[in-house]
């Protein structure tokens, strides 16, 4: 039996109905064609096809619901469910507000107090990040790691340097490339027309 409709029609009270209109429908269908008749000028085909477009819209909104489904049929069926089920799990909003009155939160450290005070001179309650310096992690190296990678780092500026550059293009068996290379941001912008 179907709950008392005070506030309208259930959802799955709507679907199963839609449901068997449409089977009804394809029921008279397939009889008028076993009988030889012409199905083209039937309402029932109207029908058919216009409940089978609300059902495709229902769709989505009953992937949204299945779980609260499974997780009620599974409730009903067994009678509650297992610790250990992961239908039982769901967020409790009520763990994400204190349970530390105002005047035990302000009783902390030092740092947490001053915080604290801060924000209740402000009169809201922002978090406020700890204020760390950053800093570079230097990792594991040694002093003579340190050391090499400060002459890599060298050799490599030195093979970049302009003077290698051009000794490098004097004396390769190479072709010599010349490019036409422009300043675009100081040369001074011209319009084309």
């Amino acid at each position: 039996m179907a709950a008392p409709a005070d506030h309208g029609l259930s959802f799955l009270d709507l679907r199963y109905q839609l449901l068997l209109f449409y089977l009804q429908d394809l029921t008279h269908l397939i009889s008028l064609k076993t009988d030889g008749a012409k199905i083209k000028e039937s309402e029932a085909i109207e029908r058919a096809v216009t409940i089978r477009t609300v059902l495709e819209k229902m769709r989505p909104l009953d992937h949204k619901l299945k779980y609260q489904i499974d997780k009620l049929v599974r409730t009903a069926v067994t009678g509650s469910l297992a610790e250990n089920d992961p239908l039982h799990l769901r967020p409790n909003p009520e763990n994400l507000m204190s349970k530390l009155s105002d005047s035990e939160e302000s009783c902390g450290e030092d740092g947490a107090a001053e915080i604290s005070e801060k924000t209740a001179a402000s009169g809201d309650r922002k978090y406020i990040p700890p204020k760390i310096a950053p800093m570079h992690y230097d990792g594991d190296m040694t002093e003579m790691d340190q050391k090499k990678e400060q002459v890599d780092r060298l050799r490599r500026a030195a093979l970049r340097s302009s003077v290698i550059q051009e000794l490098r293009e004097q004396y390769s068996d190479t072709p010599e490339e010349i490019r036409d290379r422009r300043d675009f941001q100081t040369e001074p912008f011209k319009k084309y027309k």
